[in-house]
């Protein structure tokens, strides 16, 4: 998530909870090195680190039964109901997002399942020392929030998904920016697939950031666009074998 969009939450009260206090966490970075990103397609490469064997047991034989995504599934399935996603759905956007690691934090700062920002946590109430289901649920809360900003951007409820995932990896300012963009270049900035989705792609390009309708400048959009395509890419392949 951006710095912009995490910035956009700061008129949100604060709450008196201390994220700072944690137990020691997995290495994000050390982890997203070694696992394969359906998007980018990485070969599985040795960690550097004692946490090694655990790190890789973990995503190659995660703990679950069949017809079981992961051992978080009713906690995602509670979520996804007040959210209104299909929890499938909700279970690809956590894969994508920490492989169901609950203690995984990323060099940013960014911690578990959902991958949330301290500032998400504090403005939640949560801490580093939050359960696998608070944490569902407070990243449900960030999704709402997200739906809340898009609702009337994106009318059709399907298509405002993909926008969604968009910022949730990215901010709502990058989205916004990618559809001032597609609307100026004659594009529709509700639809994501070849309109919205091409400026996202294209926002580390000078003659796009630079553009006087852009307001969020620089994005390294390659990532954004992988990571709806992947999460949406999730979704499919859960709904074929997971009722």
């Amino acid at each position: 998530m951006s710095i912009l969009f995490l910035l956009s939450l700061s008129f949100l009260p604060s709450c008196q909870t201390d994220p700072k206090t944690k137990p020691k966490p997995i290495d994000a970075a050390a982890l997203f090195s070694c696992i394969t990103d359906s998007a980018i397609n990485n070969p599985l490469r040795q960690l550097p680190n004692k946490d090694t064997k655990r790190i890789k047991s973990l995503i190659l034989n995660p703990p679950r039964r069949v017809g079981q995504i992961s051992e978080y599934d009713q906690a995602i399935k509670k979520t996804a109901k007040k959210i209104g996603w299909d929890w499938r759905l909700l279970a690809s956007l956590i894969h994508q997002e920490s492989h169901f690691i609950p203690d995984l934090e990323s060099e940013k700062g960014a911690f578990g399942l959902m991958q949330l920002m301290p500032v998400v946590m504090e403005r939640y109430e949560i801490d580093y020392n939050a359960t696998p289901e608070e944490q569902i649920e407070v990243g449900g809360k960030l999704i709402q929030h997200l739906e809340k900003c898009l609702h009337n951007k994106v009318t059709d409820s399907a298509e405002r998904v993909k926008f969604v995932l968009a910022a949730y990896n990215a901010g709502l300012g990058h989205v916004y920016d990618a559809q001032r963009l597609a609307e100026k270049y004659g594009k529709s900035p509700d639809i994501w697939e070849d309109n919205v989705d091409f400026f996202i792609l294209n926002k580390s390009k000078p003659e796009y950031y630079n553009d006087s309708c852009c307001r969020n400048g620089y994005l390294r959009g390659t990532e954004t666009y992988s990571f709806v395509e992947s999460v949406l890419k999730k979704h499919k392949q859960y709904k074929l074998i997971i009722e």
